[in-house]
């Protein structure tokens, strides 16, 4: 019976040098009883080393979108991979911390450290490849990249022809390469962003308000042309890194709330529908059933996609992020239809369709 159950377990390690060598350990055992609790430690001891070793690289890790992807999908897959994570990021600048499930976070300069003995490395931008490529890894070592917006094209991708698998967060990328990069067309796979949907207590309304959930500072011109368009009878409520005064309203009231929880800022007050650029931002004020308006700026313009019961697969298969050229006029009547028929609008349920964090997909299987 005790070889019985040793094949058994031996069965399950992929590596066939390891399988032999710990097959060959646990029967010379002094032919032990194999439910003692020592030899239960034993076998914990094999099912980890049966884990493949996956060593995520992220430049940066203080606080985003970026982050809670990589949290959820360690979350999630934990228990059939041991996860490390480098970074350069300082563990006090992480407003955002690892997973727990991390079995350890490196600095950058600990690179020779984190990626001893690894079967897999992830990596994240955004321009580290030049860093990378100085690390001397492995040839045998399968490698996965995640495109995560425009910024992760920027840098010349040609080096994604040695990665084994390459995905994208949005499908918005994947026009520019196909014109670009040819070569790797046929290889890009879409990877949502899904995320941990609970449930929330919705405070009473108190009045009529809308929600700017944009951080950026960058962005200060942008989000004051909405204010302008926002109709006077509605609160406007900023997040950010935005001091009072920020911005000017001729009618209305402007609240600022900084930097704050983002769930104790949805128990607190009661929105009618929010702004947001997309991704995880849309997804906190989706969960919420709260009517979401999708806008963006870069240097061609600025761009707005109300988010409908009806375009809602088309929206999260490009990350929630605004295509159609802002029209004024456009905001003015959503606002108003928001009104008449948010039911239209609230769509918590094809959320938890399309986007729940339990749907999180094996990124690695059959490396």
């Amino acid at each position: 019976m005790n070889k019985l159950l040793i094949n058994l377990y031996c069965a399950l390690i992929r590596d066939k040098t390891k399988r032999r060598k710990i097959r060959r350990v646990l029967l010379n055992q002094d032919r032990m009883e194999f439910l003692t609790q020592q030899n239960a430690e034993l076998l914990g001891q094999v099912c980890l080393l049966q884990k493949k070793k996956v060593l995520i690289v992220s430049k940066n890790f203080s606080g985003g979108g970026l982050e809670t992807r990589i949290n959820n999908i360690v979350n999630k897959l934990y228990d059939k991979y041991s996860f490390s994570l480098i970074t350069q990021t300082a563990p006090e600048n992480m407003r955002i911390k690892p997973s727990q499930h991390f079995e350890h976070v490196y600095s950058w300069d600990e690179y020779r450290d984190a990626l001893f003995k690894v079967d897999i490395i992830d990596v994240h931008p955004f321009n580290v490849y030049n860093l990378i490529n100085e690390w001397n890894i492995p040839s045998q070592m399968k490698r996965t990249y995640t495109l995560h917006g425009p910024a992760s094209i920027i840098e010349n991708l040609d080096f994604l022809h040695d990665y084994n698998r390459i995905f994208t967060v949005s499908e918005l990328l994947r026009p520019y390469i196909n014109e670009n990069y040819p070569n790797l067309k046929d290889r890009l796979v879409l990877s949502k962003n899904r995320d941990v949907i609970k449930n929330y207590n919705i405070p009473k309304s108190d009045g009529k308000n809308i929600l700017i959930s944009i951080t950026n500072t960058v962005d200060k011109d942008f989000i004051q042309s909405i204010i302008d368009i926002i109709p006077s009878q509605y609160n406007v409520h900023l997040i950010g890194l935005f001091q009072s005064g920020t911005f000017v309203r001729k009618d209305g009231d402007l609240i600022y709330h900084g930097f704050v929880n983002i769930d104790e800022l949805f128990e607190q007050n009661h929105f009618d529908m929010a702004f947001t650029r997309g991704g995880f931002a849309a997804m906190d004020v989706i969960a919420r059933n709260i009517p979401c308006l999708c806008i963006k700026s870069n240097d061609e313009g600025v761009y707005f996609d109300a988010l409908t019961r009806d375009n809602f697969t088309d929206m999260s298969d490009c990350n929630f992020v605004a295509r159609k050229e802002l029209d004024n006029q456009n905001i003015v009547d959503t606002i108003k239809s928001i009104e008449d028929f948010p039911q239209k609008y609230q769509c918590r349920d094809l959320l938890e369709l399309h986007n729940n964090a339990e749907s999180i997909e094996d990124l690695y299987e059959g490396l």
